[in-house]
C-alpha cells in the first residue's frame, strides 16, 4: 500500500502581512497531482490544517474545497488529526457522517482509542491535547493532578491504552501532532513554529512510540526534523519564515511492500518562493542584477544591505520599485572594534519608517498595507495640526 504523509498546511497563514492563500492553493494542486500519479491508497494529514483556531471564511472555504477534491473527486481515504493551531471544537463539526466517505477526523482525545482497520493496518488518530484534557478524560481530579501534570505523564498512559488495542497481525500506524525528540532531531532549531507555538510543553521521547510501525507527525515544519526512521515529520507545505528560505518543502511518500517500508521525501513546487538578497544598495538596484533576480520567478524578498544608503528616504518604498513584495530590510554594518560584521537595525529617517521598524521588532511581522495607510493618514493629520 502507498500513503501520503503531510501536515501543517496552516491555511489562512500570512507572511509579514502577505496572504499565502494563493500559494497554498498552488501547492495543494501539486500534492493532489502527486497523489493521483502515485495511486496512493490514503492520505495522512497530521494537524494544523488552519493557522488560527477561528480561521477567516476564505480559509474555511479553501480547506473545505481541498478536502472535497481529495476525498470525493479522487476517492481518497483521509486520516486527519487536529493540531495546536486548530480549533478542535469547531473542526469536529460533521465528523460522524464524514466517516461514511472514509474521511476520518479526530479532534478529541478519546478518538485515539478508536483505531480504524484499513487493510493490513490499524490506524490510531491522536489529536493535539493538553494535560488538562487528559485529566478530564481519565477522571483525575484537581487534588490528584500530580498524577498527570505533564504531557509525558499523560502520553505514557494513553500510549499504553492504545497498545492494548493493537490487533495481532496488524501494522499499527499513529498519526499525531506533538514535539517528539530522538537522535535524529537533537539539534533542531525552531524557526517558523516558534517556542510559543510549542505551547510550553516538553518534548516527548521517541522511545515512547516504539510499538508503532510508523508514526506520522505534524508540528515541526521541516522533514529534516524527524527523530527517527520510523517516526517522521513531513514538514509544512510552504515556507513560513525567512530563515526557511533554503528549505525544500513537500510530503512523504510511504510505500509498504509486505513488511518492508520505503519512505521518500517528495518536494512540491512553490509558486512564490522566499529569496534572500544581499549586497550594497547600488549593487542590488543595478538593472542587470534586478533582471537576474526577477528571472528566477515570483518571490517574497528579504533584503540585507551592507550599508545604509545615503540620501535615500523611504527606503522600503524605494526598494519596492525594484522588488515588489519585500518581507524585511536589514542593514549589515561592519563592527570596527571587533573587525567583524554584525546585523543591526536600520537607522531610520522618517517617522513612518521608525514606527514600521518598531512594530517589526516587537511583533516579528511587517505592517499590512492598510496599517501603513492608516499611519500615513495619522502622521499627515499630525503635521497639519502642528
Amino acid at each position: 500500500m502507498k500513503f501520503l504523509h503531510t501536515a501543517d498546511w496552516h491555511i489562512g497563514r500570512k507572511l509579514h502581512g502577505y496572504s499565502l492563500l494563493e500559494e497554498q492553493w498552488s501547492t495543494f494542486q501539486a500534492l493532489k497531482k502527486l497523489a493521483k500519479e502515485e495511486k496512493v491508497d490514503a492520505l495522512f494529514l497530521a494537524g494544523d490544517l488552519f493557522d488560527v483556531s477561528t480561521p477567516p471564511v476564505s480559509a474555511t472555504k479553501a480547506l473545505d474545497q481541498m478536502l472535497y477534491e481529495l476525498n470525493v473527486e479522487l476517492g481518497l481515504p483521509l486520516f486527519i488529526v487536529s493540531g495546536n493551531h486548530d480549533g478542535a471544537n469547531r473542526l469536529q463539526f460533521g465528523t460522524r457522517w464524514m466517516k461514511q466517505g472514509q474521511l476520518y477526523l479526530a479532534t478529541q482525545i478519546e478518538q485515539a482509542l478508536e483505531p480504524i482497520d484499513f487493510g493490513d493496518f490499524q490506524i490510531f488518530l491522536l489529536p493535539f491535547f493538553h494535560p488538562s484534557d487528559a485529566r478530564r478524560f481519565y477522571g483525575i481530579t484537581e487534588e490528584d493532578k500530580g498524577q498527570m501534570e505533564t504531557i509525558s505523564q499523560a502520553m505514557e498512559r494513553l500510549v499504553k491504552d492504545m497498545e492494548a488495542l493493537i490487533k495481532p497481525g496488524k501494522k499499527p500506524i499513529l498519526i499525531s501532532h506533538f514535539y517528539v525528540a530522538g537522535q535524529g532531531n537533537e539539534n533542531y532549531q525552531l524557526i517558523s513554529e516558534g517556542k510559543s507555538e510549542i505551547g510550553g510543553l516538553n518534548h516527548l521521547p521517541a522511545s515512547l512510540f516504539a510499538s508503532f510501525s510508523y508514526v506520522a507527525l505534524g508540528h515541526l515544519h521541516s522533514h529534516l526534523s524527524s527523530p527517527s526512521e520510523q517516526i517522521r515529520y513531513s514538514g509544512s507545505l510552504l515556507k513560513f519564515a525567512v530563515d526557511e528560505h533554503w528549505q525544500e518543502k513537500g510530503v512523504l511518500l510511504l510505500d509498504w511492500d509486505e513488511n518492508d517500508l520505503e519512505i521518500n521525501f517528495q518536494p512540491l513546487p512553490i509558486s512564490k518562493d522566499i529569496r534572500l538578497i544581499s549586497g550594497s544598495y547600488a549593487d542590488i538596484t543595478q538593472q542587470d542584477f534586478v533582471a537576474k533576480i526577477q528571472a528566477e520567478g515570483p518571490a517574497y524578498y528579504s533584503i540585507r544591505l551592507t550599508a545604509k544608503p545615503q540620501g535615500v528616504r523611504n527606503l522600503r518604498d524605494t526598494l519596492m520599485t525594484y522588488y515588489s513584495d519585500i518581507l524585511d530590510i536589514r542593514i549589515e554594518e561592519a563592527s570596527r572594534p571587533h573587525n567583524r560584521r554584525v546585523l543591526t537595525q536600520e537607522r531610520l529617517e522618517s517617522p513612518l519608517e521608525l514606527i514600521q521598524q518598531f512594530f517589526q521588532e516587537q511583533t516579528g511581522q511587517e505592517l499590512t498595507v492598510q496599517q501603513r495607510n492608516w499611519l500615513k493618514d495619522s502622521l499627515l493629520e499630525s503635521r497639519e495640526e502642528a
